[in-house]
């Protein structure tokens, strides 16, 4: 395939992501002090626990998922290697799905009691358990379906898909809490959303690519070895990233409490959903990287202006949460927003700079190097581990700030030394754009520190920062706003 092709696949499904997150921050927003009205603290802190359970049933999966779009991606003229994978890969969701139920069954009451759930809400909990398991569990027999559509170029539906349950999932929330205001029925309408999103994969696969569906369904001992040998490190890379979340509130909830729990979920939800935002672009990366897996010099190419963006766009996000995120979320959650307002902006630091080398993790990923994230993934978490032991007596906020930042810190410089590696001579930026580059936010930053928190100076300096900002990036070459804004009008009225 040539690289305008992958190019244009790659935006498409850009698009479409950039629409999905737009719309779900500010849902988002909306939604979590309506719940928190709702629910209270505690309750809303067990409901938490369910983005936990979900990652859980994610390390199951053996990394099928990334193989299966990885293999799809290398042999899209293969249709009867396709159909052999996709068959083995849907008959095993299926079995792992309903061992995923027969465990949440029997293990409710041992997980209830290991995150400190007070006696008195351990039936809620259980059943926030169950539901769980069983409505996420539809969204994991719907993985197969969905890694054949994205390796077919289908990452905008895909997107379209994720962007209904998102809407469907909020408005039912905001109709139902006002006249049953506990967990039961956000659980009901969780399962009902997710049901929905495997319908609309199903049928898109069946209407798109005919010679897929349950009739594929069959087990190959050589499409299972296949997908294992590539998905392997890509499991246990998924194992450490599903661990980060779950150790953090099980490590408040047992030393300092569950409002301390509530806390970081708030901020955690808020900077993911933020900077998703940044990476939505990024999202078909790992198919277009197995695409050019051999042809370094043109992954380069692609992979460049994605790099410029994320950097232009991280950077002023981070200093404008350090600025001004005490007065805005004060505004959103009121005076009990305290320690999100302080926990907030180191937490979205910590993120800028672990996404800000996710092309490059996405990249070698795609370029078949899944034992790689199996190790990155590790050091990781093997880091946060010990920041958490070392600085659990300065306080939850300390704590948690020092150890994601220590992590993702050592993340990212191991994706720029090993994706150098990778393409040998070839470079995105040269050092000395970089440094040009990182100028003004040095000088913002340096001001932010002698000035402190007073909005009337830092509004009219950080509008100033942003126009210089943008000008020195494209000086510097990283990346040119207006030429993406007006290259994004077209695609945009195409798509």
């Amino acid at each position: 395939m040539r690289v305008a092709d992958v190019k244009r696949n790659l935006y498409r499904g850009s698009l479409a992501a950039v629409l999905r997150v737009l719309l779900a921050v500010p849902v988002y927003v909306v939604l979590t002090p309506f719940t928190l009205k709702y629910l209270g603290h505690d309750r809303f802190a067990i409901w938490s626990f369910n983005s936990t359970i979900i990652g859980l049933i994610n390390l199951t999966d053996l990394g099928f998922k990334n193989s299966l779009l990885f293999h799809c991606a290398q042999n899209l003229q293969d249709r009867e290697k396709i159909q052999r994978l996709f068959g083995a890969a849907l008959l095993l969701y299926i079995g792992l799905w309903i061992l995923l139920l027969v465990a949440s069954w029997a293990l409710q009451q041992q997980i209830t009691a290991l995150i400190g759930v007070p006696r008195e809400l351990r039936a809620p909990a259980e059943f926030v358990i169950m539901i769980t398991a069983a409505g996420f569990g539809l969204r994991f027999i719907a993985t197969p379906f969905q890694s054949v559509i994205e390796a077919h170029y289908g990452v905008r539906y895909s997107q379209y898909v994720l962007l209904m349950w998102l809407l469907v999932n909020a408005g039912s929330t905001l109709l139902v809490l006002p006249l049953s205001p506990d967990l039961y029925a956000l659980g009901w309408v969780s399962l009902a959303s997710n049901g929905l999103v495997l319908l609309a994969f199903y049928f898109y696969v069946r209407r798109k690519l005919p010679f897929l569906g349950l009739r594929a369904l069959s087990w190959e001992a050589g499409a299972a070895r296949s997908l294992l040998k590539y998905g392997f490190g890509i499991y246990i890379a998924t194992v450490m990233i599903t661990l980060r979340e779950p150790i953090c509130k099980i490590f408040l909830s047992r030393h300092f409490g569950l409002p301390e729990v509530a806390d970081f979920d708030i901020a955690f939800r808020l900077c993911t959903q933020i900077v998703s935002a940044v990476i939505s672009p990024l999202l078909g990366t790992f198919a277009a990287a197995a695409v050019l897996s051999k042809r370094p010099a043109e992954l380069v190419t692609v992979l460049r202006p994605l790099c410029g963006f994320t950097l232009l766009v991280l950077t002023p996000l981070t200093l404008f949460l350090m600025s001004f995120s005490s007065s805005l979320v004060t505004l959103w959650l009121g005076p009990s927003g305290a320690a999100v307002a302080a926990l907030l902006p180191w937490m979205f630091a910590a993120f800028a700079v672990y996404y800000s080398t996710e092309v490059l993790y996405q990249a070698l990923l795609g370029s078949g190097w899944s034992n790689y994230s199996a190790l990155v993934q590790g050091l990781n978490l093997a880091i946060m581990l010990l920041c958490l032991c070392l600085t659990q007596g300065r306080g939850p906020i300390a704590s948690v700030a020092v150890s994601l930042l220590a992590g993702f810190s050592a993340f990212s410089i191991a994706n720029l030394i090993a994706f150098r590696r990778r393409v040998s001579r070839l470079s995105l930026f040269g050092p000395g754009r970089l440094l040009l580059f990182a100028c003004p936010s040095l000088a913002y930053g340096g001001m932010l520190l002698i000035v402190g928190a007073q909005p009337a100076v830092l509004v009219p300096a950080f509008v100033v920062y942003v126009a210089v900002h943008l000008a020195v990036a494209k000086h510097a070459g990283i990346a040119d706003s207006v030429a993406m804004i007006r290259s994004l009008i077209p695609r945009v009225a195409r798509a």
